[in-house]
């Protein structure tokens, strides 16, 4: 046989994905990890469901799921047995009432699309530490701080419940949009926006309902590629957009009651229509001069402190 090589005590063993699928057709799962050990690294084609124990210890060992991998409406409390997984082609976990923490994702660097919500006593993403790569992250609750993630091919969407913070200092790349919104049924409760290397949004940045949010930080982000609106936030400033020239939609700024300045200093440009209302610290003035401070302004504008 020809392949992957497996170390297992003083022998080298040598392994083709293809013979192991033969042989996983003869002998049970469980008798293929003990001939390397207990530490088989095989791949699972397509998609793979997960509602108890037996199923996660299933597919312990498995490197790669070329399909969705779906963690619903279990008892487990924790997903031991996941510790080899590096890439999924989409990973769902959703309504597990008893899950504290996802720590055995701490191998997982690759991903596409990524929704986690409904885990009433999850308190933190930290599992997902070394995740580079996401086609799009859906989260409704728990810290999130995610340092090592580079990319996200497609939306960022926080429904920000139970979440004090929101840290991915090394993000590069957001494909489309960024959304921070309730979840229809209470106030974000999200405090810090920490997005500080993001030099790229192919969509709009939407921040609504968050009357916790006391610090955004986009300071290294140039252009939006959509509209921007920050509404009904405990933000003091925009300072953390204070790099910002480009906006390829609208701008609006609305009920925002202890906003005092806008601080958009280096904004150039707004392709929309510009809406600064109900702003109830802000000066009439400060609004009118971001007005005529633009270059390019292409639709209409309305403020009304």
């Amino acid at each position: 046989m020809s392949g992957e090589t497996e170390e297992n005590d003083n022998y080298n063993w040598r392994c083709d994905m293809d013979d192991l699928r033969i042989c996983n057709e003869v002998l049970s799962d469980n008798q293929i990890k003990n001939i390397f050990g207990g530490k088989l690294n095989f791949v699972w084609e397509g998609d793979y469901e997960v509602n108890n124990q037996s199923d996660l210890e299933n597919i312990s060992g498995c490197t790669l799921i070329s399909g969705s991998l779906s963690i619903s409406r279990s008892s487990l409390r924790t997903l031991h047995g996941l510790e080899s997984l590096r890439s999924v082609g989409s990973l769902g976990i959703s309504y597990n009432s008893q899950l504290c923490d996802i720590y055995a994702l701490s191998n997982l660097t690759s991903a596409g699309a990524i929704s986690i919500f409904g885990n009433l006593r999850l308190q933190d993403l930290s599992g997902l530490s070394n995740l580079i790569e996401s086609d799009g992250l859906l989260i409704d609750r728990g810290d999130i701080i995610l340092n090592n993630l580079l990319v996200i091919n497609g939306d960022l969407r926080v429904e920000a419940r139970d979440c004090r913070r929101l840290e991915m200092r090394n993000l590069l790349m957001i494909k489309d949009g960024l959304f921070i919104v309730d979840d229809g049924n209470d106030v974000g409760s999200i405090q810090n926006i920490n997005l500080s290397n993001l030099q790229f949004i192919g969509g709009g940045i939407r921040i609504f309902h968050q009357l916790s949010l006391q610090e955004l930080n986009l300071i290294n982000l140039t252009s939006i590629g959509g509209t921007l609106i920050i509404s009904d936030t405990s933000l003091n400033n925009l300072s953390g957009l204070g790099s910002l020239t480009l906006i390829n939609g609208d701008l609006v700024i609305s009920d925002n009651s202890l906003m005092t300045s806008l601080q958009l200093d280096s904004l150039r440009i707004v392709k929309g229509d510009i809406t600064i209302n109900y702003n109830n610290s802000l000066s009439s003035f400060l609004c009118r001069d971001l007005a005529n401070r633009l270059k390019c302004f292409k639709g209409d504008i309305s403020i009304m402190n």
